[in-house]
């Protein structure tokens, strides 16, 4: 009876328990991650109330170019570039073919072909959506227990994995891309 009781508490105040993967990994289960999983979606940092009728825009992840370097410069998702796929624990590229790769030194490249411990970043549902509504995330590598952060904040600049806790700067909106119809509900339109 306890056990049910503590459960209850838990979920009535949205704390992530984690589950883990047949690796031992563990892997965002909240509904809103199941949305987000196994579909084209863009990474951006949400949107920020400034006043009544003003805001900070998005700012969209991106690998840049040279197929290194991840960015959060781009006002807009929908070019090869912004895309991603979460796969679990990971997060891949399909136009560059590779996935994120937190390194050591507390820089996130998007160049890896092959998933190792370094390509291992958790999905965390941080339990309240920006002033618009969508779901706030903080995206964790596992390898090191640092998080993703957009040096920068809103502003946009380069994405490292290199802090120990999610603040505003590490905080992270995840939706579906729209098809060219719009018609999936709550995406980025292109």
């Amino acid at each position: 009876m306890r056990l049910f009781f503590i459960t209850a508490v838990l979920a009535s105040l949205q704390i992530l328990i984690p589950t883990f993967s047949a690796s031992g990994s563990p892997i965002c289960k909240s509904k809103s991650c199941k949305g987000i999983t196994n579909k084209s979606v863009c990474i951006a940092t949400p949107k920020r109330r400034l006043s009544t009728y003003s805001y900070l825009p998005h700012k969209f992840l991106s690998i840049e170019s040279n197929n290194k370097f991840v960015t959060a410069t781009r006002s807009k998702c929908g070019g090869p570039w912004e895309v991603f796929k979460i796969r679990g624990n990971t997060i891949y590229n399909p136009h560059w073919k590779t996935y994120l790769s937190c390194q050591p030194n507390g820089k996130l490249e998007g160049n890896r072909k092959k998933v190792g411990a370094w390509e291992q970043i958790q999905v965390i549902d941080l339990g309240f959506p920006d002033y618009q509504g969508n779901q706030i995330y903080a995206l964790k590598c596992l390898a090191h227990k640092k998080f993703i952060v957009v040096e920068g904040g809103h502003v946009g600049g380069p994405v490292n994995a290199n802090r120990t806790s999610p603040g505003n700067w590490e905080q992270f909106t995840i939706k579906p891309m729209c098809d060219y119809d719009g018609r999936i509900k709550g995406c980025y339109r292109r």
